[in-house]
């Protein structure tokens, strides 16, 4: 929000701009000098060309008083005037946070913190001040020409906000923190059917386990729950499929109430058991042309977060989906199997979905799981069900689906061809 932060700003270039002694000397000569220009104008009235003068002294000598500060005044009153806005919602949020939110639970911290937002003498004395920087036309150039008006405006604003600037700070940052929880909250309550995960705090080994695991953004008619377990005896899983079949949104599903867990918010599962971890993801890698990287390079440096985590943190969840896209098949499947390896001996927990089920059978072992989804050829179209299964895939969907989307006859009976070859080659299928 542009008040918010045009707030923050004034609220941290805000400085007095008189010293306390020159600010009452800078009031009494403002009363003298509305006097002064009551003189002139009685003068003109009469007539005498000394009231002219007098007033113009008065204008000219403010004029100068006000140069040192001119600049800094200006920016003041410029920031302030952006932050009106919200100035007036912050001290609504404040007040109604003070009155409502609860002093027995975790979130009377935050009722604290707006406390000194809404007190007297805090940013509703302020804001009386802060509602006058703005407007007044010509009334307000008149004043401000003879009795300072917008340097006394921006010193009782200073005046009052300045002792109390790190309490202001604190109530914006406590705003940031409500909304999040109020987000979460509306997130836990709109959802149809959630759960309230449960830390394992004292495990002594990572572990994840979910049970009836949905993703968010999949309707609840559509969407088709699947279970999770994976901990220091088993804490791989590599997943095979066909096209379509599942693997993606499985791991975005772990990612996802993983995350919502660990955030404090509710998690679409029928019940999950968690200990803390650092999520890092390969999902949607993209090249970029403004750091040199290729989408290899990119997906390379990516995977090196996983296998050399920083000393200290919490132990990773790692989801790659279908590693070392971007290279030859020979090496991705050499990298692939040395990658699978070495996070199956570490102390992490992984979700691998590839389509190679060479790497699939090569890398069972110790801490390594196979896990796959599956499909059915109906009558026109192929039949999902999404549901994970143990074991190895053995389907494979990709020419049908190019078949169903149209592609040239002749194209399609040429590809059969090399795979019927391939097969009969190698003696099965090595690729969904």
């Amino acid at each position: 929000d542009a008040s918010m932060a045009a707030f923050v700003e004034a609220l941290d270039d805000a400085k007095t701009l008189l010293r306390p002694a020159l600010s009452w000397l800078a009031w009494g000569w403002s009363f003298v000098g509305l006097c002064l220009v009551v003189l002139g104008l009685s003068r003109i009235v009469e007539r005498d060309v000394n009231g002219l003068f007098i007033i113009f002294a008065v204008v000219a000598f403010n004029a100068v008083v006000t140069l040192p500060v001119r600049t800094q005044l200006r920016n003041s009153l410029r920031q302030w005037e952006q932050a009106a806005d919200f100035a007036e919602e912050y001290v609504r949020v404040a007040t109604q946070a003070v009155d409502d939110l609860p002093a027995t639970t975790a979130l009377s911290i935050l009722r604290e913190a707006f406390r000194p937002v809404c007190a007297a003498g805090s940013l509703p004395s302020a804001l009386r001040y802060i509602n006058w920087v703005s407007g007044g036309g010509m009334v307000r150039v008149a004043l401000n020409s003879t009795a300072l008006y917008d340097l006394h405006v921006i010193e009782a604003i200073n005046h009052r906000l300045i002792p109390r600037r790190d309490a202001l700070r604190n109530g914006v940052a406590a705003i940031a923190d409500l909304e999040a929880l109020i987000s979460l909250a509306c997130f836990s309550a709109e959802q149809p059917d959630t759960s309230w995960p449960c830390v394992l705090a004292d495990a002594g080994q990572p572990a994840l386990k979910i049970s009836g695991g949905r993703h968010p953004l999949i309707p609840p008619d559509l969407d088709v729950p699947n279970d999770l377990a994976l901990s220091g005896g088993q804490n791989l899983w590599l997943i095979t499929g066909s096209n379509m079949s599942g693997k993606s949104t499985f791991l975005r599903m772990a990612g996802v109430n993983a995350l919502l867990g660990q955030i404090g918010c509710a998690t679409l599962t029928d019940a999950m058991e968690w200990t803390p971890l650092r999520l890092i993801t390969d999902l949607r890698i993209r090249d970029s042309l403004g750091k040199a990287e290729s989408y290899f390079l990119a997906e390379v440096r990516q995977l090196r977060r996983m296998l050399v985590p920083p000393e200290g943190d919490a132990p990773v969840l790692g989801l790659v989906d279908e590693p070392f896209r971007g290279t030859n098949h020979q090496e991705q499947r050499a990298a692939t199997l040395a990658i699978i390896e070495h996070l199956g001996a570490s102390r992490g927990l992984y979700l691998i979905a590839t389509h190679d089920r060479t790497v699939a059978r090569q890398c069972a072992g110790a801490g390594i799981e196979n896990r796959h989804f599956q499909e059915e050829l109906g009558e026109t179209e192929l039949v999902f069900d999404y549901r994970i299964r143990e074991g190895i895939a053995e389907t494979r969907n990709a020419l049908r689906v190019l078949e169903r989307e149209g592609y040239p006859a002749a194209l399609m009976s040429r590809a059969h061809e090399w795979v019927d070859g391939k097969t009969k080659e190698n003696g099965d299928s090595t690729a969904n």
